[in-house]
Formats: structure tokens, sequence, C-alpha cells
């Protein structure tokens, strides 16, 4: 990281340098915005197995894959069904939700709040519960790589990851 005494005698060239075959630019070479960007994605274990989650800060919810809540052979209420409502405004019923669901991310476990939907594009989604919980913080690159941060509500323990671009590999059932 480099503070803004180093920036200020640098050149825009030289700090772009870095990213320009990454950049898009309008036909007078002024930099603008990709017209999409992936979504992003992190590691995460569960009950000792690893699983690949979706970084969504739209969602109100976490949500999990059914087929993925079964492999892991853990309870789930159904006395607190939520309906997931999707941005095209299609409603999914959830199933139930696990309670205080242990999450590791590389720097110890917290526990979360986890909705069981049964059709899903996507394996685990980590929606505005995760961000509040662990106070994450976002640094966007303008190339589009992410790094979030991590703080542990109980210890106080952070942790620095860097996300990586989601790609839609589901197997059977999903």
């Amino acid at each position: 990281m480099a503070s803004a005494n180093e920036l200020s005698g640098c050149s825009p060239k030289r700090l772009w340098d870095e990213y320009e075959h990454t950049l898009h630019r309008a036909e007078d070479g002024t930099i603008t915005a990709h017209h999409s960007i992936p979504l992003q994605c992190i590691e995460v274990t569960i009950l000792g197995r690893s699983f690949t989650c979706i970084l969504d800060q739209g969602a109100e919810i976490i949500v999990m894959h059914k087929d993925i809540w079964q492999s892991l052979g853990i309870p789930l209420r159904s006395d607190h069904v939520m309906t997931m409502e999707s941005a095209n405004k299609s409603k999914d019923a959830m199933l139930g939700v696990i309670e205080n669901l242990g999450f590791d991310f590389g720097g110890g476990e917290i526990q979360l709040q986890v909705q069981v939907i049964k059709k899903a594009p996507f394996k685990i989604l980590l929606g505005r519960p995760f961000y509040a919980h662990t106070s994450c913080v976002t640094r966007d690159t303008i190339n589009g790589d992410q790094n979030i941060t991590l703080s542990d509500p109980n210890t106080g323990k952070e942790i620095t990851i860097a996300t990586r671009n989601w790609l839609k590999v589901l197997g059977p059932g999903f």
C-alpha cells in the first residue's frame, strides 16, 4: 500500500502500466468502465469441507443450496422459513435455516445464520449478514480485482482475502 506522498511524484502512466492490458477505453483514449465484471467468490471451510461462496452485497440473506446442506448432515429449522425475492421479482421459499453454522475463511470460525434453498445456480451465497457480521471492507481495483478484509466480532482478529472470479461450474442437482 502506498501513501499519498509516495504517489504524488508518480505519473499516471506509471500507475496504470500495470493495468493497461485490462483497461476499457473510449475512442479518445479516456479510461471508461467495463461493460461487466464477474461476480467474485471466496473459499470457505465448513465442518472440514471446502466450498466456494459467491459474494453478493445486494442479497439480504446468506443462502446454501439444499444439496450442500444435505451433504453436511446437519439439522435444519423448518419453523423459521423465509421467502427470497430475486432482482427479477421471482420468489423462492426457503426450506429453513441452519443456525450458528461455523464458517472458516482462514482466520478462525465465525457463526452465521444460513437459509437453505431447493434450487439455485450456486452452492453458497454470502449476502449482507456476512458483510455486517464481519465488518467486511472491500477493496476493488480498476482491473476488477478485489480483496476483502474480514474482522471476527468475537476476537477482533482480521484477515485479508483475495477474491477470484466466480465461474458457474455446477454438478448434478444444481
